[in-house]
């Protein structure tokens, strides 16, 4: 696959010199959320020949352009692409040159302090080189557990690794990103499940960054998407062996339980979600779950929903 990379602001340092941490940065032209993210990582005072920070942008008319280059940044780069969709942050990983490379989504927002806390964790790993995950507080209070293989990793981590910001590779793996088949929604998890055959995965779940709400409305059918096509892209490395018949059902059954019943009561009942109204969500559900798991998500929801207004009055 290639992408036509139309404009590049060089960065200004002297690059021969490794950095330790590239932060990949892909958005739409985004100005009000780049711009925020960028201040929120050079504010923490961190020494600039540690990391880089890799902006690609896809961004139709995007003005994003004007604004960096009056940020004057020493460590960063910023690539205009035609990259379509989700495949901008398989370009951010191939324009970056640090040791490792971070993808952070472009509304992420480094806590103080953060920023050099990740550089020191991925230091620590830096002669072995497993594959590093982070789930940023999304487990729930595991900070660091290392998982033997990606059946055992998925079992850890269950649905959450389909989260794009989790992903992150060294800089020899980069070389495997253009032997890797995508899926359209989720190429990050692609990377992350083919970019090794066998290596172990360490997952570090501290909490690095927050995320300033989005304005924009998602434009994905949510049930499509996690119901349909991330159990696809499971149930084929189930196909190939690399995970059991019991991971699969585990994240199948865990994703129903804490994901998809509490996205329909947000997008379908409460209509708290900024996302465009789901359709078919039935037969999308059908696939692999049963028609009573949609049955039950119904009613459960629309009860709370009416129990929520009953204790309102």
């Amino acid at each position: 696959m290639v992408f036509n990379m139309t404009t590049s602001i060089p960065c200004l340092i002297n690059m021969a010199l490794q950095p330790l941490l590239s932060i990949c940065i892909p958005t739409n032209g985004a100005v009000e959320y780049v711009v925020p993210s960028l201040e929120s990582i050079y504010g923490q005072e961190v020494d600039a020949s540690s990391f880089e920070v890799v902006i690609t942008d896809n961004g139709v008319d995007s003005h994003l352009e004007e604004f960096i280059k009056k940020l004057k940044y020493p460590n960063l780069r910023y690539i205009k692409t035609n990259a379509q969709g989700f495949m901008n942050q398989i370009c951010a990983f191939k324009e970056s040159q640090g040791a490792f490379i971070k993808m952070i989504n472009h509304r992420a927002l480094f806590h103080d302090g953060s920023l050099q806390k990740m550089i020191d964790f991925i230091k620590a790993y830096q002669e072995k080189k497993p594959m590093l995950y982070f789930p940023n507080g999304h487990l729930g209070g595991i900070k660091t557990t290392q998982c033997q293989n990606l059946d055992d990793f998925l079992n850890k981590v269950s649905f959450w690794s389909s989260w794009e910001q989790g992903v992150g590779i060294w800089q020899e793996d980069k070389k495997k990103l253009d032997d890797i088949h995508y899926d359209r929604m989720f190429p990050a998890a692609s990377i992350l499940f083919n970019i090794r055959e066998h290596s172990p995965y360490i997952v570090c779940d501290n909490n690095f960054t927050y995320e300033k709400p989005s304005k924009r409305m998602r434009r994905y059918d949510f049930f499509q998407v996690f119901a349909v096509e991330f159990l696809d892209v499971l149930h084929h490395l189930n196909e190939q062996t690399r995970i059991s018949e019991e991971t699969f059902n585990f994240v199948r059954k865990d994703m129903y339980r804490r994901y998809l019943i509490s996205y329909y009561y947000q997008i379908v009942v409460a209509k708290t979600d900024r996302a465009i109204p789901p359709k078919n969500i039935m037969s999308n559900m059908s696939k692999y779950y049963s028609i009573w798991d949609y049955y039950w998500m119904c009613i459960y929801c629309h009860t709370a929903m009416r129990l929520k207004n009953l204790f309102k009055k």
